[in-house]
């Protein structure tokens, strides 16, 4: 268990915030970071932290500025992706979200269809019974993989759901099913 606790940040000088600290997220206390941010600073660089210097974009209408000009600001792992972690263009990690126009907008053509909002509407109750289900059963007070446990597990049996009526391999197999979530996951710890 980590005992270290991450500074507030209303009491820091703007310039020592950083949304990276894990331990922010740990004591869930992440979101009085982003509302300084949002309210003073909402296109901040944070020169020092223990992945190096990175912005952080808080404001609505910078958000949707970055998000629609990929010539300018990228997604692509070839330059550095999504994550803070340096390296990531070895990886090459084939996931939508670390892609740039055209190649995301294929990706995206063909999932938009299962994701939509009035197919997911029919699968509410499916979603969140199966998602009850597997919280239900995480172990108490005491430490588990939450990638193995709650994400390939729920994203697998909803995938299943949303895109097909019978899985092609058995669901007892579902390690299958995200082998570059693995990977990703694997490659981001420090």
């Amino acid at each position: 268990m980590n005992d270290r606790v991450a500074p507030d940040p209303c009491t820091i000088p703007l310039d020592r915030i950083g949304v990276s600290d894990p331990e922010l997220y740990r004591s869930n206390r992440m979101w009085s970071s982003f509302a300084r941010l949002r309210h003073e600073d909402p296109v901040h660089c944070c020169a020092n932290s223990a992945y190096g210097p990175f912005w952080s974009v808080t404001g609505y209408k910078d958000i949707m500025h970055v998000e629609s000009n990929h010539d300018v600001f990228s997604s692509d792992v070839a330059y550095g992706g999504v994550t803070l972690r340096e390296g990531n263009a070895g990886l090459m990690l084939p996931m939508s979200i670390a892609m740039d126009p055209p190649k995301h907008d294929v990706q995206r053509k063909v999932v938009s269809p299962v994701v939509a909002p009035s197919n997911l509407a029919k699968l509410d109750a499916t979603i969140r019974e199966r998602a009850g289900k597997i919280f239900d059963s995480l172990p108490r007070n005491e430490p588990f993989n939450w990638v193995d446990r709650v994400s390939i597990e729920l994203t697998t049996r909803n995938s299943i759901s949303a895109g097909r009526t019978r899985p092609s391999r058995p669901l007892a197999n579902r390690s299958w099913s995200s082998p570059t979530s693995s990977r990703a996951s694997r490659n981001c710890r420090r």
